[in-house]
């Protein structure tokens, strides 16, 4: 995870991947709250995701005490999910 000005960046690798095959078998779904930095806080907030392929879809909640609550569809090989101001 990572901030820029005016956006936060959390990055999910999937590692699991068979050796012998190159079979990649996708994350389970995903839920983690986050704290936000104090450019984000207080505002409508958005997410998106950046993956190749097909990317994994995305929900923002508003959680008490600055946080929100990031909940992410399985993720193939890697997603960037990407919180700003709406």
């Amino acid at each position: 995870m990572f901030e820029a000005p005016g956006r936060l960046f959390l990055d999910v690798s999937n590692t699991d991947i068979a050796l012998d095959t190159d079979a990649v078998t996708p994350t389970p779904p995903l839920k983690l709250a986050l704290s936000l930095p104090p450019a984000l806080r207080g505002r409508p907030l958005t997410a998106r995701v950046l993956s190749p392929g097909n990317a994994p879809s995305v929900e923002l909640r508003a959680l008490p005490d600055d946080r929100v609550e990031v909940t992410l569809s399985p993720v193939s090989i890697y997603a960037c999910v990407v919180i700003a101001p709406e």
